[in-house]
C-alpha cells in the first residue's frame, strides 16, 4: 500500500521485494517494479509479500534516537494511539485532507456501537467498549455518504477491507 506520512514513503527506500504467486511461484521485484503511487502499489491480485529489501541511511545512533522520540511525541498528540485502529481509514483527496473533511461534515466523535470517529483526528476510527467490525463498516458508510452530500467529494478507503461484501450489506439507514 506504499505507507508514508508528510515525511516520505516505503516506496522511497525499497529495494526490492520477494513475492509468492498463488501457484507458488517466488518472484523478485525491484522498488521500481512494485509501482508504487499514493498509498498504492503493482502487487498482483492473489500474491504474497514474502521479504522486502530497504535501503536505509547511516546516521549517528543519538540523531536518529532523537528522531524517533520526537516522532512519537508528535504521533501521540495527533492521534488516538491511546485506543485500538486501523489507522487512517481514508486517502488524502487532492481537495483536502481526509479528516479535516470529515471534522467540517461534523462527523467527529460520531459513535455506532463500539466504534467511534476519533475526536483527536477524525480519520481514525477507534474501538470503544466491545466495539465491532460491523460497527466499523457502517461508520465508514456514514463517513462517504456524508462527506459526498457536503463536500462533494467521494472518499476513497485507505485501508483494506476483507470482505468486502459484508460492507455493501450494512444498512446505514437505520444506524442514523
Amino acid at each position: 500500500m506504499n505507507a508514508g506520512t508528510a515525511l516520505g514513503e516505503i516506496s522511497g527506500i525499497t529495494d526490492s521485494v520477494t513475492l509468492i504467486s498463488p501457484d507458488g511461484q517466488v518472484v523478485i521485484k525491484t522498488g521500481e517494479e512494485m509501482g508504487f503511487g499514493y498509498r498504492s502499489s503493482l502487487l498482483p491480485e492473489g500474491y504474497c509479500v514474502l521479504d522486502v529489501r530497504l535501503m536505509l541511511k547511516r546516521d549517528e545512533k543519538k540523531k536518529v534516537q532523537d528522531r524517533v522520540t520526537e516522532l512519537l511525541a508528535t504521533r501521540k498528540l495527533q492521534q488516538p494511539l491511546e485506543f485500538p485502529s486501523a489507522g487512517s481509514i481514508f486517502k488524502n483527496p487532492s481537495q483536502d485532507t481526509a479528516g479535516k473533511l470529515i471534522e467540517l461534515a461534523g462527523l467527529k466523535g460520531m459513535v455506532v456501537g463500539g466504534a467511534q470517529i476519533s475526536e483527536k483526528h477524525a480519520n481514525f476510527i477507534i474501538i470503544r467498549d466491545k466495539g465491532r467490525a460491523s460497527d466499523v463498516l457502517a461508520l465508514i458508510e456514514i463517513v462517504k455518504q456524508k462527506v459526498l452530500e457536503v463536500h462533494g467529494v467521494q472518499l476513497e478507503l485507505e485501508i483494506k477491507v476483507l470482505g468486502e461484501d459484508e460492507m455493501n450489506a450494512v444498512n446505514t439507514d437505520r444506524l442514523r
